[in-house]
């Protein structure tokens, strides 16, 4: 793909490819536990999805794709202990998710990923002790589960996002001391991923969440 690029000129299409290839090294590199290299592939992979956008303008893959960069990069420096700046990525890309919604306007896909971004805010927010931000973070998350609930129906992707933030915020509040509040969220989001472990009974990810749910849940008052 660079060779294209070097031989043939420039086109949207090429720089795109080549920011899909940067990306998968980068995931590969960090499977490898090679963070580093992985952070050097997302950065490049980001800086060609701003080239896209600076020189051909802005589409909603386009926007996308950068947002997508931006949740890399702040996984990346999560894992490699860099909180500030994971969140400020994290961040950015939260702010192109919001373009993304404001100017193309409302998709189901548009909805998640936005609720995905706002789901890292506030497991970012909660690693820096900024509790009452991830609550926010998190409370919004559920809004936007819910509109997404609300406006397309019931789906399996729908009621992950609206349990997680349930869960999540179940823990913050029970850290509080408001065992009630806590309560609520916590069997609201038991029975969500309780639905969800029957549709995939061997997807991992619904039990771990029951067992945190249950611990949770017999925690001392």
């Amino acid at each position: 793909r660079r060779r294209l690029l070097d031989e043939f000129g420039t086109t949207p299409e090429r720089l795109r490819d080549l920011s899909v290839s940067m990306d998968k090294l980068g995931d590969t590199a960090q499977a490898l536990g090679r963070l580093d290299q992985a952070q050097a592939a997302f950065r490049e992979g980001e800086l060609l999805r701003r080239r896209l956008l600076d020189e051909f303008g802005t589409t909603p893959e386009r926007l996308r794709d950068l947002s997508v960069s931006m949740n890399k990069l702040g996984d990346i420096a999560q894992a490699l202990g860099r909180l500030d700046q994971a969140q400020a990525a994290f961040r950015e890309g939260e702010a192109l998710r919001r373009r993304l919604l404001d100017e193309f306007g409302t998709t189901p896909e548009r909805l998640r990923d936005l609720s995905v971004s706002m789901e890292r805010l506030g497991d970012i927010a909660k690693k820096l002790g900024r509790l009452d931000e991830a609550a926010q973070a998190y409370a919004e998350e559920l809004r936007f589960a819910e509109r997404l609930l609300a406006t397309y129906g019931e789906s399996v992707q729908a009621l992950e996002v609206k349990a997680y933030p349930l869960m999540k915020l179940g823990e913050l509040v029970l850290g509080e001391g408001r065992r009630d509040d806590a309560l609520k969220h916590l069997h609201q989001a038991r029975g969500l991923y309780e639905r969800l472990s029957l549709v995939a009974p061997h997807d991992s990810r619904y039990q771990r969440a029951l067992d945190t749910i249950a611990e949770l849940l017999a925690a001392p008052a």
